[in-house]
């Protein structure tokens, strides 16, 4: 979901420069590269020469959060707050419904989260999508336990084939929002080693299914289903589970009775 931040302050008589050079150091900031911003506004008040708004517009929550996380953030906040006279404050949080300008984002669904943070490799992402006591469930582990073993299995394919590229198909969710499914096809180019072996200069594509279960928003258990095998197979016929036990209860079965013998 795209969100917009509104937020109005005064400067402190005196201060109004500085609280000015302070604001627009974020724009450079976001111009060195920061994912998920839509739009960064400094304005000053044609009133007002101590009086600032800001408006901005981000893809989703996590990339609102990665601009405000790390010690040059903190550094900001530290530096502004005591130019700002406190009782001028004001803060809007709001989700942009129509815009004349530029476009509303499309909604940030899981899926599309998903396919960002393994397409990029992008840790913060990982973080916030995962539970940190998930379970992987995939041809080559069964399973893989924990948001850092899986954002470590991820690595591995990035390391395997950098320029990595992940392209979102189709995508469900259940009304409760506790269980999602969604299709992607990776494109891969293994330049590099994957789990110990060598790369084999090969490229492809790769289709693969997820079923995943959720708490509180975030991906606790995640089956996989490979529609092919063509990434970790390639030359090195990589072993793969042979007993794969599913945890959840079985919800109906069915089976072809025996044939009689004569």
């Amino acid at each position: 979901m795209a969100v917009t931040y509104f937020v109005r302050m005064r400067a402190l008589d005196g201060r109004e420069e500085a609280v000015r050079d302070l604001l627009l150091s974020n724009v450079a900031k976001i111009d060195a590269g920061e994912r998920g911003n839509v739009v960064f506004a400094v304005h000053a008040s044609n009133q007002d020469p101590r009086e600032f708004w800001l408006y901005e517009t981000w893809t989703d929550p996590e990339a609102v959060e990665a601009h405000e996380s790390g010690p040059a953030f903190t550094a900001y906040k530290d530096a502004l707050r005591p130019l700002v006279d406190p009782d001028s404050l004001v803060f809007g949080d709001a989700e942009p419904l129509a815009v004349r300008g530029y476009a509303v984002p499309e909604q940030d669904t899981l899926a599309r989260r998903f396919v960002r943070a393994l397409g990029t490799n992008d840790e913060a992402l990982l973080d916030a999508i995962y539970d940190p006591d998930v379970a992987l469930y995939t041809p080559l582990a069964w399973p893989v336990r924990g948001r850092d073993q899986v954002k470590a299995f991820v690595a591995q394919f990035h390391a395997a084939n950098p320029g990595l590229r992940v392209t979102l198909h189709d995508e469900f969710v259940s009304p409760d929002g506790t269980r999602a499914c969604f299709r992607f096809v990776i494109h891969f180019h293994n330049t590099g080693p994957f789990y110990g072996n060598p790369p084999t200069g090969e490229q492809g594509t790769m289709s693969e299914t997820h079923a995943v279960r959720l708490r509180d928003g975030r991906i606790v258990e995640q089956f996989v289903g490979d529609n092919n095998f063509s990434m970790p197979h390639q030359e090195w016929a990589m072993d793969f589970p042979r007993d794969t036990p599913d945890p959840s209860p079985v919800l109906t079965e069915a089976r072809r009775d025996a044939q009689p013998t004569m």
